[in-house]
């Protein structure tokens, strides 16, 4: 929300003290691009581009997760999906530079292409006006989903996951419990990493919300006792 000045009628005089206010408020203003929108920054602020109809190449969030309400033929609510854009590069390592391409469950803005336009399925009633979740915790969350070699460091696969689309991931399971944690092991000795989740967006209350705003990089720590190669922002 910003602050403007009153409002001047004809025949008021503009003082520089009004017009200041203005750009300040306008200057405070932080957009976010979405589905069908596009935040271009310029010298002087930005710009905001519209394409309706698609979702937007452009956003200000890596994994830009957006929300896409679905109908029955009657018009009727038929639960939400998600779109999650990737306007980033996910990185193995930065020393040296390596960088993942193959990250699946994304969406796709080629008509053309297979699977078009690529919504993943979110868990949680049909009807979401004046839904609150049960609880107060989420009903679904948007995953990347990290399978690694039997190295601990090599990517095999990655992944964007939902439990509407069939996910049985669940982040408040501590890590490296069992296969539906965040961090899974191998079950070797020593233990090895062979799947890491983060949570791109939770999706509570028929809404979503954006975990990740960040670039991502993938870096060596130590998460309850065990190495971990897990991303990171950077």
């Amino acid at each position: 929300m910003i602050t403007l000045p009153p409002k001047v009628s004809r025949g008021d005089e503009i003082t520089a003290s009004w017009a200041n206010k203005v750009v300040s408020a306008i200057s405070s203003l932080r957009p976010m691009a979405g589905a069908g929108t596009r935040i271009s920054q310029t010298p002087g602020g930005f710009i905001v581009s519209a394409n309706f109809g698609s979702v937007a190449s452009v956003s200000v969030f890596p994994f830009q997760c957006t929300l896409i309400p679905q109908t029955n033929p009657d018009g009727t609510p038929a639960g939400n999906k998600v779109a999650v854009e990737y306007n980033s590069t996910l990185y193995q390592s930065l020393v040296p530079l390596t960088e993942f391409s193959g990250i699946t469950g994304l969406y796709d803005p080629d008509p053309t292409s297979s699977g078009y336009p690529v919504y993943l399925d979110l868990d949680g009633p049909n009807d979401t006006k004046d839904y609150t979740s049960p609880d107060g915790k989420p009903d679904d969350y948007v995953f990347l989903e990290i399978h690694f070699d039997s190295d601990g460091f090599s990517i095999s696969s990655a992944s964007i996951e939902t439990k509407g689309n069939g996910s049985t991931a669940d982040p408040t399971l501590a890590a490296w419990s069992t296969d539906d944690a965040l961090l899974v092991d191998n079950g070797a000795t020593p233990p090895v990493i062979s799947v890491a989740r983060i949570v791109l967006a939770s999706y509570q209350d028929g809404k979503l919300t954006q975990n990740v705003m960040e670039n991502l990089v993938l870096a060596d720590m130590v998460i309850d006792g065990q190495l971990a190669y897990y991303p990171v922002p950077y």
